[in-house]
């Protein structure tokens, strides 16, 4: 997942380089009046703000797609999934009776343990 961030990053630092492109057209001297430059950067957060929602939503996984990962059935992701909202609360989205989304960091702590019942208090 960190080529993902990377990929992110590098946009970021582009939309940077744009902004200040933008800004200092024209302007050898470098003098910007605050107008322009709080226009710049909106149109920059903006951007940035859109890919990194864009980011997060293709890099979702379905319960499904989880137990495909992980060799398992769906059945036990959900589950799992059941068993870590109740815990955590912040969990998942549960978008249908037999259907989770996860983000990249929810799909590593739905890794299976060790086979066999979990010890105790667990």
């Amino acid at each position: 997942m960190a080529g993902d961030g990377l990929m992110l990053q590098e946009r970021i630092n582009y939309e940077i380089e744009t902004a200040l492109d933008a800004l200092l057209q024209d302007k050898p001297g470098g003098t910007v009046t605050r107008h322009r430059l709080k226009t710049v950067l909106e149109r920059m957060a903006k951007r940035v703000a859109s890919d990194a929602k864009n980011d997060i939503l293709i890099n979702l996984k379905t319960s499904a797609d989880v137990a495909e990962i992980y060799q398992c059935s769906k059945q036990a992701i959900n589950a799992r999934a059941k068993r870590l909202k109740t815990r955590f609360g912040d969990f998942g989205w549960q978008v249908s009776s037999g259907m989770w989304i996860f983000t990249p960091d929810e799909v590593e702590q739905l890794a299976p343990g060790p086979p066999g019942r979990p010890p105790q208090g667990e």
